[in-house]
């Protein structure tokens, strides 16, 4: 059983199409055979007055283990507290309370902050055994200076932090539906209010109930099991629009006007965190085409795919989304340079490019219990999103069949210690499931560590062993991989090795764990050997002044790599899997070998430059 309760905006449909609160049709979400929604809300309550008309009380005796109880309040509950309509509460959410005396009643009342209401209904409902979820309270219809109400520093966050102290599930319904009503603008949005700019329309409350599922669907809490499953979904492109979260998919990053057009453009659509089989239907009946397509943060998942005028191909790749949220106490603590990009947000983005990229439709179902490919590591093995930097973590996709799906958890910046300190490790570990396999590679920040402790044998070493130790636990398998080469030639045009004992020390961490080892520096100082010192630059972001928008200067970076370095890069860890990991060898989709002593031509590797472009070099170099 699912139980809501709340104020008029959580309350059953009153008055037609005048008054109608999410609950009165949030059942539409779930699976009717699996749950039944009982809404107990009441128009004009706060969380006190709930409490004190005994209508709490009706659902505390109801509750069963097992049974759910969504609680939204807010908008009654700043007002009077003794005069008037007598519904207010304390600011805040502490344990503070203060005697009042009642205009109506002449009687002396106990009244708690909004916080104790909210952890009051919390630790009932937990001592039942049922599950609590706690909602901010829904966006109003009010504008200033072109931005919609919010209260994300008050209601909004004591909201949170009563969810946080009881370790009860929080929605920020305030934030999910104020950013599509932000989205819409204030000259649409009365469609989706009645009458004053806080009670909804049926409209605006499919809308808030929608994005309660959403929100669900990107936690672990157990009503997610109770929702209608996500279905296969079509998405013909000619009737796309620009994206906006409302509508849920569309063209985006300004590129509507380059579809059909020869140029690249990127398409977008809103779905839960999770695996999805992508499938492009790409063609065009008026033009032919080369389309190259690439998914998030230009994750490489097709090479160019040539179609004649009239006729069409398909292709499927597996694609890993996901956002920062862990669990309502964690999230990945995001620098700030991830903020708002295509790795992190709300989104499964594509990106099609080439000479002439064409696509019909876009077909997206999620994928379930699919063996997932985890990378831990730093800049040399992060999706970068944008050119002209490129790591092997972003390319490898493209090598696994529709068997794996790669999850790229590295960051530029990070160390071995730091990827567990900032919660990527325990992102990761989150959805991390027995079979699974997680390829670790770190050093070229690590040996940068100075201090007590600090060390390949001491901090560096721990480190790793504890990542290893985490997913062993999890019952997935460590794979660990020796760093990248720098691009550092001596002056018999061998590679020096800068990374001294770190080399080493991963080294011995594999052979005394006995875990499959990945020698990824070898490979890389054979390749850069093997191409040369000068010709070795066309692995790297070298390039000369003007060369990309914005770059003034001149960039020799001789530790990360272009889109063509990061290719080669990727093949040798191919060839790791094939030589150290023979079971996950049988998903390599490329027949070929590769040998790091015979490098590709770069002359014949294709990558046509994403509409996104930066030259600041990553965190970390």
């Amino acid at each position: 059983m699912l139980f809501t309760i709340g104020d008029s905006t959580v309350k059953n449909k009153d008055r037609d199409d005048e008054m109608w609160g999410w609950g009165s049709v949030i059942a539409g979400q779930f699976d009717p055979e699996k749950i039944t929604v009982e809404n107990h809300a009441m128009a004009g309550r706060s969380a006190r007055t709930f409490l004190d008309e005994g209508r709490w009380e009706k659902v505390y005796k109801a509750l069963q283990p097992g049974d759910f109880v969504i609680m939204q309040f807010g908008h009654n509950d700043l007002g009077d507290i003794n005069v008037g309509k007598a519904r207010g509460e304390l600011w805040g959410y502490g344990p503070d309370s203060k005697v009042f005396k009642m205009e109506k009643t002449g009687i002396n009342q106990v009244i708690y902050t909004f916080g104790w209401y909210l952890r009051k209904f919390i630790m009932d409902a937990q001592e039942k055994g049922a599950i609590p979820v706690v909602v901010s309270h829904t966006p109003r219809n009010k504008w200033k200076n072109g931005i919609i109400e919010s209260n994300a520093e008050g209601l909004g966050e004591w909201t949170r932090q009563v969810a946080l102290q009881t370790g009860a599930y929080f929605v920020d319904l305030n934030r999910l539906s104020g950013q599509m009503l932000q989205e819409i603008g204030p000259e649409k949005t009365p469609a989706y209010f009645r009458n004053d700019h806080t009670h909804t329309s049926r409209l605006g409350a499919e809308l808030n109930a929608a994005n309660i599922a959403f929100a669900l669907r990107n936690t672990d809490c157990p009503l997610q099991n109770y929702l209608k499953p996500i279905e296969k979904k079509t998405y013909l492109l000619a009737q796309e629009k620009p994206f906006v979260a409302m509508n849920g998919s569309g063209f985006d990053f300004n590129t509507s006007k380059n579809y059909n057009t020869g140029k690249p453009f990127i398409w977008s659509v809103r779905v839960p965190n999770g695996n999805y089989k992508v499938t492009v239907r790409l063609g065009n009946k008026k033009h032919s085409g080369s389309t190259v397509v690439r998914a998030e943060s230009r994750r490489m998942m097709a090479e160019p795919v040539e179609t004649k005028k009239g006729k069409y191909i398909e292709q499927s790749f597996i694609v890993n989304k996901r956002d920062a949220y862990i669990n309502n106490a964690q999230t990945v603590s995001l620098n700030p340079r991830e903020k708002g990009i295509t790795r992190w947000d709300e989104k499964l983005s594509l990106e099609f490019n080439g000479e002439y990229p064409v696509c019909e439709s876009i077909t997206i179902e999620p994928v379930n219990d699919i063996t997932t490919v985890y990378l831990f590591g730093n800049s040399t093995v992060v999706d970068q999103d944008q050119e002209p930097y490129a790591s092997w973590g972003q390319i490898i996709p493209y090598f696994f069949d529709q068997d794996i799906v790669v999850a790229n958890h590295a960051e530029s910046g990070q160390s071995a210690n730091t990827f567990n300190y900032d919660k990527r490790a325990a992102k990761a570990l989150s959805t991390m499931k027995p079979g699974d396999y997680v390829f670790i590679e770190f050093g070229h920040n690590d040996q940068k560590q100075r201090g007590p402790g600090k060390g390949a044998y001491y901090s560096f070493m721990t480190s790793m062993k504890t990542l290893v130790d985490q997913v062993r636990e999890k019952g997935a398998k460590p794979v660990l991989v020796t760093p990248t080469s720098r691009r550092a030639f001596d002056k018999n045009g061998h590679i020096i090795n800068t990374h001294g004992e770190y080399i080493d020390a991963v080294r011995f961490l594999a052979k005394h764990d006995s875990i499959p080892l990945i020698e990824l520096n070898p490979m890389t100082a054979k390749l850069y050997e093997a191409m040369g010192v000068e010709n070795s630059k066309k692995a790297f972001v070298h390039y000369p002044a003007g060369t990309f928008p914005g770059q003034d200067k001149a960039l020799a970076d001789n530790t990360h790599f272009n889109p063509f370095g990061a290719y080669e890069v990727a093949r040798c860890v191919v060839e790791g899997i094939r030589s150290q990991l023979p079971e996950l060898a049988t998903h390599i989709t490329d027949t070929r070998t590769f040998n790091p002593a015979t490098p590709d031509d770069p002359t014949t590797f294709y990558w046509p430059l994403s509409p996104f472009v930066n030259v600041e070099k990553p965190l970390g170099n």
